[in-house]
């Protein structure tokens, strides 16, 4: 038996072919954009920073409760620089280089500009980060006046990593994944820059010391 002829494919489905091709560019390209917000953000932690507003922005209003089982409003720091970064006790990951980051960084400052600096250290996991055990950590850390290891408190503390920039992700597992971007608010109570932790602190250091 012959070989089947083949149907001449006529201009006009031609036409209709590329059409629609050209529409489901069009869809996945419209898709991509509102996705990555513009094209700005192409990972979770970039798209948290950006759904959070552009910078300088005033801080989320938070109310933390520190080490000591003290509360207080965010705003109650005002005056002072604030570096405040997300964490959770249970971390083997990035939290514990980040922690000893910031000890680094905070000791490394002149004098007259480490005393302008508060730093926060804000739980991400305020069930199992217990007072007690972030009394424990800030002990650990060297316990720096000025540092305040904190959870949010029950009224504030739905959206309070998001409202910051912070990207969280809970897994089943207990673990978390999250940003770990350093965020300075300045004594008006302004986040104005978003620092990342660096295998060089030197650097990180120096982008801090640039602000105060």
């Amino acid at each position: 038996m012959g070989r089947p002829a083949t149907r001449a494919v006529s201009a006009r489905e031609r036409t209709i072919g590329w059409v629609c091709c050209l529409a489901v560019l069009v869809a996945a390209g419209v898709g991509i954009w509102r996705w990555t917000l513009g094209l700005r953000a192409f990972t979770s932690y970039s798209y948290a920073l950006e759904t959070a507003g552009p910078l300088p922005r005033v801080a989320p209003h938070l109310w933390l409760v520190d080490q000591f089982g003290r509360e207080a409003p965010l705003e109650s720091l005002r005056g002072r620089y604030v570096l405040l970064h997300a964490f959770y006790g249970s971390c083997q990951t990035v939290c514990p280089i980040v922690l000893v980051q910031l000890r680094e960084i905070y000791a490394a400052l002149p004098p007259a500009k480490r005393a302008r600096l508060e730093l926060v250290s804000m739980t991400i996991d305020p069930e199992r980060d217990t007072a007690a055990m972030r009394l424990g950590l800030w002990r650990e850390m060297g316990a720096v006046p000025s540092w305040i290891v904190a959870r949010p408190s029950r009224a504030t503390a739905s959206g309070a990593a998001a409202r910051i920039g912070v990207w969280v992700f809970r897994r089943k597992d207990g673990s978390i994944n999250h940003s770990a971007y350093l965020f300075l608010i300045d004594p008006q109570g302004r986040i104005v820059d978003v620092i990342s932790p660096q295998l060089d602190v030197e650097q990180t250091r120096r982008d801090l010391e640039a602000h105060l």
